[in-house]
């Protein structure tokens, strides 16, 4: 697999993995805050069936 590198304030860093993304990092914080939050729901909250 090939590295990506970046220069951030005259340091080069290695990108190994996506893991190491800013915003893989961010992204995954809010969809665990998401997940986190709705599950405080009450039950006949979680699921939306619209009436025909």
């Amino acid at each position: 697999m090939q590295e990506a590198r970046k220069r951030m304030g005259g340091i080069e860093i290695a990108i190994q993995s996506y893991e190491d993304l800013k915003v893989f990092n961010l992204a995954y914080d809010t969809a665990m805050e998401v997940f986190w939050l709705t599950k405080k729901f009450p039950r006949e909250e979680l699921y939306f069936h619209p009436v025909k």
